[in-house]
């Protein structure tokens, strides 16, 4: 499906894949009870914080984390074919004016030379693509303290 190398020879960086919904309207916990995952934040549509009303539902949460390049292969498929399955949910959340990002954290040891390479199959991007859900690839400095956890 995927082919994840960082230049790093025994395949050991550590990534994370998170996702993040923007909606006008829904509820943070029907997402999180459709995804049967629990976000690393969340907020609802009105809601005021430090003054300011929230426009729009934000939700952000892991789906994945681990290291090596056949356990991201696994972890991304199953992700993809998660959504897949919650089709109608996807469907619905984006022609109400919704958003649907899925991004992938790689966080790179290694200083010199090529440090990072992501070849991800057709397959896979059409099925994102078919689902209207984004892709970002963000790469972190395993020295870098401000990364997400």
């Amino acid at each position: 499906m995927t082919t994840y190398q960082a230049n790093d020879i025994d395949g050991t960086d550590e990534f994370s894949i998170d996702l993040s919904l923007s909606h006008p309207g829904s509820e943070p916990e029907l997402i999180s009870e459709v995804l049967q995952l629990t976000p690393r934040f969340c907020w609802k549509a009105g809601h005021v914080y430090a003054g300011i009303t929230k426009r729009s539902t934000q939700w952000f949460g892991r789906a994945a984390a681990g290291s090596g390049n056949a356990v991201f292969d696994r972890e991304l498929g199953r992700l993809a074919s998660t959504m897949e399955a919650k089709r109608t949910f996807v469907n619905e959340f984006i022609s109400g004016g919704g958003s649907i990002e899925m991004i992938l954290n790689h966080n790179i040891r290694q200083t010199s030379g090529k440090v990072f390479e992501l070849s991800i199959s057709p397959t896979l991007l059409c099925q994102l693509g078919e689902l209207g859900i984004g892709l970002r690839i963000q790469n972190w400095s395993a020295e870098n303290s401000g990364r997400r956890e």
